[in-house]
């Protein structure tokens, strides 16, 4: 029986098409997704002059996970409607957690970013295929335990 070679991680990741892993973070959409937040931010739209919301803590989640998907299906709004209605619960879930984060939210800058790159990463993350992610996971497996 011919003995398998071990593989790594990261040739697994280029066999299976590298690209369906965690998605590089593309600075040009994180960037967009800032500069819209920055705007809705600066011109009141989620919270006023005095740092109280406009909105309940779920609408101004969804409508941050709305803006994001939007430009990260490049203004598509077939793939951006899609994805907010296979994942509005697990969206509101994450608007209901209970955890203070201890943000100033006079500093608008900070919070854009942060949030940005939250709802980004996460959107990154519900794009990956299931199967090349259990797969890899699999391979890592297998390689840490020598089996």
């Amino acid at each position: 029986m011919k003995k398998l070679k071990k593989l790594t991680f990261e040739q697994v990741a280029n066999v299976m098409g590298g690209k369906f892993l965690n998605k590089p973070k593309n600075k040009k959409v994180i960037e967009k997704i800032i500069k819209e937040f920055d705007f809705n931010f600066k011109y009141n739209y989620w919270f006023d002059e005095n740092g109280k919301q406009i909105l309940s803590t779920i609408g101004i989640l969804i409508d941050m996970y709305n803006y994001a998907s939007w430009i990260y299906f490049d203004r598509n709004n077939k793939k951006k409607n899609k994805f907010m209605r296979r994942y509005m619960f697990d969206i509101i879930h994450f608007a209901e957690n209970t955890i203070n984060c201890g943000w100033d939210y006079k500093n608008y800058e900070e919070i854009s970013i942060r949030m940005a790159n939250i709802i980004y990463q996460d959107i990154c993350k519900k794009q990956r295929k299931w199967w090349i992610t259990s797969w890899l996971f699999l391979v890592k497996l297998k390689n840490r335990h020598k089996l």
